[in-house]
C-alpha cells in the first residue's frame, strides 16, 4: 500500500513537472465536468478497484506544434518578427502573438507568456549597435508551442536561450542583420545579408536543441 509520505512526494514531483494532482477521487465519480477516460480493462484486471480512493496525477506531454522565433524592435515599424522556424508556423496569429509578447516585456530576461492560444518562453535582451541612436538593438528569442512544456523542458529551453543570447551579444556586427530594408544602408547589403544568415543559423541551432531534448524525453517514457 502506498504510504502518505510517498503519495505526497509523487504529488510534489507532478507539480514540478508542470502537472497537477487531484486527490481523494473514487473511480466511479464522473460528474458533469471534464474527465480522463479510464479503460475498464484496468478494473477487470484488478489494477483499479471501484471502492478505492485515488489521487489522479496529470502531467503535460510534449507540445505537438512548436517553433522558434526572433523578434526585434524596428525603428519605423516597432516590434517585428525577424525570422521563425519552421516556416509553416509563421502565420498572422503567430506574428501577432510575438509582437504582443515583445510589447509586454519588462526589460532583459526570461518571461513565459500566453497569447492567442499559444504558450511561449521568451528571452528579451539587447545587443550593441552602431546604427541605432540608442546604441543597442532590442531583441527577443521565443519558443512558441500549442501546449505548455513541463518543468524540465522549460528549464532546459530557457537555459539554452540564455546561453544563445550571450553568444549573440558578443557576435560583432550582428546588429546589421536588422537593417535589410533600410535604403540608407544599401552599400552595406553584403554584410547585412551575412549577419542575417548568422541569425538564421542561431535559430536553427536552437531548433535542433529543442528537437533533441523532446526526442530524449519521449525515449525515456
Amino acid at each position: 500500500m502506498l504510504s502518505e509520505v510517498t503519495r505526497k512526494k509523487l504529488i510534489m514531483e507532478a507539480r514540478q513537472l508542470g502537472g497537477l494532482a487531484i486527490p481523494h477521487l473514487k473511480l466511479q465519480v464522473h460528474q458533469n465536468g471534464a474527465k480522463f477516460p479510464i479503460s475498464r480493462v484496468y478494473v477487470e484486471d484488478e489494477q483499479l478497484e471501484s471502492n478505492t480512493y485515488y489521487t489522479v496525477i496529470a502531467i503535460p506531454e510534449n507540445p505537438k506544434e512548436w517553433g522558434i522565433a526572433v523578434t526585434y524592435f524596428d525603428q519605423l515599424l516597432g516590434p517585428t518578427v525577424f525570422s521563425a522556424f519552421p516556416a509553416a508556423i509563421w502565420d498572422e496569429n503567430f506574428n501577432d502573438a510575438c509582437v504582443q509578447w515583445f510589447d509586454n516585456s519588462n526589460g532583459p530576461g526570461l518571461f513565459p507568456s500566453i497569447a492567442r492560444n499559444l504558450y511561449s518562453l521568451n528571452f528579451f535582451f539587447e545587443i550593441p549597435s552602431e546604427w541605432n541612436r540608442t546604441g543597442k538593438e532590442a531583441v527577443m528569442i521565443s519558443f512558441v508551442a500549442d501546449t505548455k512544456p513541463n518543468f524540465f523542458l522549460e528549464d532546459a529551453i530557457s537555459t539554452e536561450m540564455s546561453n544563445l543570447s550571450e553568444v549573440m551579444k558578443h557576435d560583432g556586427g550582428l546588429f546589421k542583420a536588422f537593417y535589410e530594408h533600410d535604403k540608407e544602408k544599401a552599400e552595406d547589403l553584403p554584410e547585412i545579408n551575412e549577419k542575417e544568415q548568422k541569425i538564421q543559423e542561431y535559430l536553427l541551432q536552437l531548433q535542433a536543441f529543442v528537437k533533441n531534448i523532446f526526442t530524449e524525453s519521449r525515449s525515456s517514457e
